[in-house]
């Protein structure tokens, strides 16, 4: 067996978390002392991955000789896994279905017990170094209620929001506003004729809730605002990076609110709607987003912010694991925010 090296900082993904290789690669050009861990080796029959007792200190072990792979976590200091365990690649065949329990070639105990192990030795390490995405802390985190609860006490403006199946109370708060949307519980991606599709945040009628009559289930209605200018911020521990996303080609009345149907529309279009720039916060305003990621107990977090024509900007929700595409459109370098955060969390990290 080879020796077994002890970097400072594990990376684990695997081939449908493209964050992960972005961020090993950051690690890599900074020449940091940083491992690549692929989420199959729990799964692989030709690896092994152990955990030792040692100087009265749990170690994790990964062995895989077909990879060069001999690691001892004695000494890491940092670890990046946004993907929560062990995930199928089944994107190819469903794109909404990620976390499966049957994988071929492996017995559905055997898969079940991988699983368990994963999620107990991203645990282990949890509790013994920088972990980035705290698991159960980014899930308390991930509700949008207690989202909007805390962006209001920090002085946030919030949208009126309803969230409920009680279509009555639908259609009183529908009355009381302008204009509203409606967003589901979960984003969902449809499949109809060998087709995937996916839900975007449109206006809504009251003549659409009536669908909701003949198939109860709870959804979230909220004020609209439709002269507006979606801001991204990523806080990725002390820094916050935000871009603006202007819709220079929307039709007046155009149902579509939500600038990610129009930059999926671009992508198969020579007309180019959507135009994304870095953006600068009033000190105010970042100082906010930097308290609320703290508040909520997280160094990692791509914010949604709306920026009226008044000037004020109203807080929609936050991402605990969101993805970086639409901060780094501005120009930003959220990738690079992370390496360097890793490599160095007592002095980046988010206080």
């Amino acid at each position: 067996m080879s020796q077994l090296t002890q970097p400072k900082i594990l990376v684990f993904g695997s081939e449908t978390c493209f964050s992960s290789a972005a961020a090993i690669r950051a690690l890599r050009a900074r020449n940091a002392d940083a491992v690549y861990l692929d989420f199959s080796i729990f799964d692989s029959r030709t690896a092994s991955v152990h955990v030792e007792t040692r100087d009265d200190q749990l170690v994790a072990i990964f062995m895989d000789d077909a990879h060069n792979i001999y690691v001892d976590t004695s000494k890491v200091e940092a670890v990046y896994a946004r993907q929560a365990g062990l995930k199928r690649p089944a994107w190819r065949d469903e794109p909404n279905m990620f976390n499966v329990t049957e994988v071929d070639g492996v017995s559905r105990y055997e898969r079940e017990q991988n699983v368990a192990f994963c999620s107990n030795v991203l645990g282990l390490l949890a509790a013994q170094a920088f972990f980035l995405f705290p698991r159960i802390t980014s899930g308390l985190w991930g509700k949008k209620q207690r989202q909007l609860l805390l962006a209001s006490e920090l002085g946030f403006r919030t949208p009126n929001t309803y969230t409920g199946n009680d279509i009555e109370e639908m259609r009183v708060f529908a009355r009381a506003q302008p204009e509203f949307i409606s967003k589901p519980m979960i984003p969902q991606v449809l499949h109809h004729e060998q087709h995937s599709f996916r839900t975007y945040t449109s206006l809504c009628s009251l003549e659409d809730l009536e669908a909701i009559n003949d198939c109860k289930f709870p959804v979230t209605l909220q004020e609209a605002f439709v002269e507006k200018t979606d801001i991204r911020v990523g806080i990725i521990g002390e820094q916050v990076l935000a871009t603006a996303i202007h819709l220079d080609g929307r039709e007046e009345g155009d149902p579509i609110v939500d600038f990610r149907h129009f930059w999926e529309r671009d992508l198969f279009s020579e007309r180019q709607i959507v135009r994304p720039e870095g953006h600068v916060l009033p000190k105010e305003v970042e100082h906010r987003c930097r308290e609320f990621v703290r508040r909520c107990g997280l160094q990692y977090s791509m914010m949604d912010l709306l920026l009226l024509e008044s000037g004020e900007y109203v807080f929609l929700e936050n991402n605990t694991h969101g993805m970086y595409a639409e901060v780094e459109s501005g120009g930003h370098d959220v990738m690079g925010a992370v390496a360097e955060l890793l490599m160095n969390p007592t002095e980046r990290m988010l206080r």
